[in-house]
This record gives structure tokens, C-alpha cells and sequence, in this order.
């Protein structure tokens, strides 16, 4: 299979106009002040038999 820049650029431009349109369906983000992540006891426990 050969390929040439005609065609990547035809790829390349759709695969960035699929992504426009997925992102323009996405709520903007909310910037909020987030708690860090607190592991539960049970899953360290998990992790310290891995």
C-alpha cells in the first residue's frame, strides 16, 4: 500500500474536522477548586498485594 502527502493531508483534514465537531458538542470547562484524591483504605490494600 503506497502512500503520498494527497492523501495524508485528505486524512489529516478529516480526522481534525471529526474532532472539531466533537468538541464543539463538549460543555466549556468549569475551572473549580478540586479536592485531592483520597485512596480508600481497601484500595491501598488492593495496590500493596499487586
Amino acid at each position: 500500500m503506497s502512500s503520498n502527502s494527497e492523501t495524508t493531508q485528505t486524512c489529516l483534514h478529516a480526522h481534525l474536522t471529526l474532532k472539531e465537531a466533537g468538541l464543539a458538542k463538549l460543555k466549556p470547562y468549569e475551572h473549580r477548586n478540586r479536592t485531592r484524591f483520597q485512596p480508600s483504605d481497601r484500595l491501598l490494600a488492593f495496590l500493596e498485594t499487586l
